[in-house]
């Protein structure tokens, strides 16, 4: 794929906004579309930037604003902060309730990790077998309500524990007996995580990989921006949530703060679907029964092999996004982040300052969100594979210095993992633009559900690492694991470019060679 013409669009989401269904074709069939008409390539093809940058006629078309995406991105950031708050505030007021004992965390995270593996598949045939528009709504209601429920099982936890003799704790006493309290709490609270864990799931592939394709109408340049800004969202989201949460949770008692976050996931459910009800106003397919092959002419680079078949499995291994999608999946298997592994490790082996720790969070959380503009004025220029394909292999070289010393030296793993944050987001982004451009409308449920669900695996197996090597002093270990799985992943997606791209370097762009053919 050659590289595209520097777009001259602004940065603001843009594109033109037709109400009609089309199949819209990926770069190999666009490429050859030069005789198409201007009002044809631009509300039906939507040609890349290398198409766009010989199409002078479609060009004079100026696009128009987005219609509701202001919309999109306000919901987008109710729902993240929500989601982000539940996520810093759950365990915290779990390990509150039970201060002796980390396995009522352990088990709460393997059990919604591994639910997101074994319903991940279902939940995005559910997401293909309804319009978006109800996909969204179900999921967005669902996720809140599960949410309140959920706040309201930890005030009255709290009340069990902190008034023993009050009548709360001696009902549930004559329910579960003495020693079964503890346990029926831990097991609706894990079951109500999992609920709030698959909507989230199925409210990601309906949003992320469905609505913006349709609201951008598949045009690339808009389509990379929006993702970008997407992302972004949820970046700033996961910095500053827990934040605003940790001043609630240690402002208010833990009887005030858990109806305080019940309450705010409610009013958040009421103008979510405020909110998307007028992106839906503006987009009537977002209502409509999605295409499928029957309905119109199939591009010929989207994979429909396997569409009829009932398991959204053989779907997703059949697809020709396999190996992108196992590239993304390999990244989830890691220790190299700013999370508890990594940071017990700097604290207690390398006896690094609590305030440099920090700092560096904070230095890798504002190249993550620096990524955001990278990625689109990458994907932009050279195409979403091969800003996936160097931005990859940037952070496999990037990190690579931390292993192939003898001894880790604490300030250049710190250094690289911090650096190696934009390329991780960068490849973020390229990949999800891939896998818009290349699942069909039809198909985006049943391959991105399998997608999540590889994407836990690689969180459990993150698990299973920290369980085998336990002791700090064995990070060395998972550390290097995780490297190689970077590795794993560039790899796969070199062989994903390849087989898309059908080459990986312009070998007649080298002058030496260049010269030797002439």
């Amino acid at each position: 794929m050659k590289p595209a013409a520097p777009s001259t669009r602004s940065v603001s989401p843009t594109a033109p906004q037709p109400d009609h269904g089309t199949n819209h074709p990926t770069g190999g069939e666009r490429a050859h579309n030069h005789d198409a008409s201007p009002a044809d390539t631009l509300y039906q093809h939507h040609a890349t930037g290398h198409e766009r940058a010989h199409n002078h006629d479609a060009q004079s078309v100026g696009p128009q604003p987005v219609r509701g995406i202001y919309q999109l991105l306000a919901s987008h950031t109710l729902e993240t902060w929500t989601s982000r708050s539940w996520e810093f505030a759950g365990p915290i007021w779990l390990a509150d309730l039970v201060p002796d004992s980390l396995l009522p965390l352990s088990i709460y995270g393997v059990v919604v990790c591994l639910g997101a593996i074994l319903a991940g598949p279902r939940i995005g045939k559910y997401v293909d077998s309804h319009t978006r528009w109800n996909a969204v709504w179900i999921t967005v209601v669902i996720a809140k309500v599960a949410m309140v429920l959920a706040a309201l099982l930890l005030h009255a936890w709290f009340l069990t524990v902190q008034h023993p003799d009050g009548s709360v704790a001696s009902t549930l006493r004559g329910w579960f007996g003495p020693s079964g309290v503890q346990n029926a709490f831990l097991a609706v609270l894990c079951i109500l995580g999992l609920v709030i864990k698959w909507s989230n799931m199925g409210y990601v592939i309906s949003v992320e990989r469905d609505w913006v394709v349709v609201m951008t109408n598949h045009e690339s340049t808009v389509l990379s921006h929006t993702n970008a800004w997407i992302r972004r969202i949820d970046l700033l989201s996961k910095m500053l949530a827990p934040l605003a949460m940790a001043a609630v949770t240690t402002g208010f008692k833990p009887l005030i703060a858990t109806l305080a976050l019940g309450g705010f996931a409610l009013v958040d459910m009421v103008l979510e679907l405020i909110l998307f009800t007028h992106v839906r106003k503006h987009h009537p397919r977002l209502s409509q029964p999605k295409e499928t092959p029957d309905d119109s002419d199939t591009d010929p680079d989207h994979h429909i092999a396997g569409a009829e078949s009932t398991s959204p499995i053989l779907v997703y291994l059949r697809h020709p996004v396999l190996l992108a999608s196992l590239a993304m999946a390999a990244l989830y298997l890691t220790v190299l982040s700013f999370g508890g592994t990594m940071i017990a490790y700097l604290k207690t082996e390398q006896h690094l300052d609590d305030n440099i720790i920090a700092g560096a969070r904070a230095v890798a959380a504002v190249m993550g969100v620096g990524a955001t503009w990278l990625a689109p004025f990458l994907i932009d220029r050279v195409g979403p594979e091969r800003a996936g394909l160097w931005s990859i292999w940037l952070q496999a070289l990037t990190l690579a210095p931390t292993v192939v010393t003898k001894t880790v030296d604490p300030w250049l793993l710190v250094a690289c993992v911090t650096v190696s944050r934009v390329w991780l987001w960068t490849f973020d982004l390229a990949h999800a633009q891939v896998m818009q451009d290349a699942v069909a409308a039809h198909e985006v449920g049943a391959v991105n559900g399998v997608h999540l669900a590889m994407c836990s695996v690689g969180d459990v197996l993150t698990y299973v690492l920290t369980l085998v090597w336990t002791r700090p002093d064995q990070f060395p270990i998972p550390m290097r694991i995780s490297v190689g799985c970077v590795l794993v992943g560039a790899i796969l997606w070199t062989a994903y470019s390849a087989r898309v791209r059908k080459h990986l370097v312009h070998w007649e762009r080298v002058p030496l060679l260049r010269g030797s053919r002439d």
